[in-house]
């Protein structure tokens, strides 16, 4: 085992934010995994959103007004998926070596 624990002196001497910081890394990995996460979920969605606008158009009788709200609504999808990479972008900027 590589792993070797502290003298319960040290321990107690560490502060919050030494704990904190050591953990800091995995937290980032998995907050950005829970993006990465979202924006599959979204991208599905927006596929099924278009897949919903394509049955409308194909029916026998076409219903314009709800072409339309579903229209609106793929559009508010697509503009979330911007605001997540824009986000994600913000809050993980890619560090230059």
């Amino acid at each position: 085992m590589d792993f070797k624990l502290p003298s319960y002196k040290d321990l107690l001497t560490m502060s919050k934010e030494a704990l904190d910081a050591a953990v800091a890394p995995v937290r980032e990995a998995l907050a950005k995994a829970r993006a990465a996460q979202a924006a599959a979920e979204l991208d599905e969605r927006i596929i099924n959103q278009r897949n919903k606008i394509t049955k409308l158009c194909i029916e026998k009788e076409i219903n314009f007004n709800a072409i339309a709200d579903e229209i609106d609504e793929l559009d508010l999808l697509e503009r979330r998926k911007k605001v997540l990479s824009e986000i994600v972008a913000q809050l993980f900027p890619k560090e230059v070596a």
